[in-house]
C-alpha cells in the first residue's frame, strides 16, 4: 500500500478526487486519526471532511497508472 497526504478543501475538489477515484477498479480509503472510509463515497467524505479536510488515502502500489494521484 501507499499512503499520501492530501488536501480537499472545497466541494470541486472532492466532487473531482471521486469521479478520479471511480475509474479503478481496487479499493481506496481515506484516513484521519483513527477514522477511515470509502474514497469512493462522495456523501462519506463530505460528512466527514470539512472540519479536517488534511487526510491520507491508502491505495495500491501495483499501478503506474496512480501516479496522478501522487505529488511529484
Amino acid at each position: 500500500m501507499k499512503t499520501v497526504r492530501i488536501s480537499l478543501n472545497s466541494i470541486d475538489k472532492v466532487k473531482s478526487f471521486v469521479n478520479d477515484l471511480t475509474k479503478f477498479d481496487v479499493d481506496f480509503d481515506l484516513v484521519s486519526g483513527r477514522y477511515v472510509i470509502d474514497a469512493k463515497s462522495i456523501m462519506g467524505i463530505f460528512s466527514w471532511i470539512f472540519p479536517s479536510p488534511s487526510i491520507s488515502i491508502f491505495m495500491p502500489t501495483q499501478r503506474a497508472k496512480w501516479k496522478v494521484f501522487l505529488p511529484s
